[in-house]
């Protein structure tokens, strides 16, 4: 009597906790083995990483450098522009 409702309960905790596991895997990826295709990912992303710069991406990252900073002088004078008008 007492088998009828309690497998459906250790059923129902047993799945809950293997949820819990996978979910615990998901949180802390190192902890589990990597698939293929991560393995693959990861390696590819480290060896980007460790390139040297070209002489090419020098001169995107120096060209990159100077529009951020032509933008940021742009917004500061917009700011001090509507700082002017507002204080009419």
């Amino acid at each position: 009597m007492y088998a009828r409702c309690l497998f459906p309960i250790l059923l129902l905790i047993l799945i809950a906790g293997r949820n819990l596991i996978v979910s615990d895997y998901r949180l802390y990826p190192t902890s589990r083995r990597l698939t293929k295709f991560e393995q693959l990912n990861r390696r590819t992303r480290d060896i980007h990483t460790r390139r040297k710069m070209t002489k090419r991406s020098r001169r995107r990252a120096r060209r990159v450098a100077s529009n951020l900073e032509e933008e940021r002088e742009e917004s500061e004078a917009s700011e001090e522009t509507s700082e002017f008008w507002t204080s009419w």
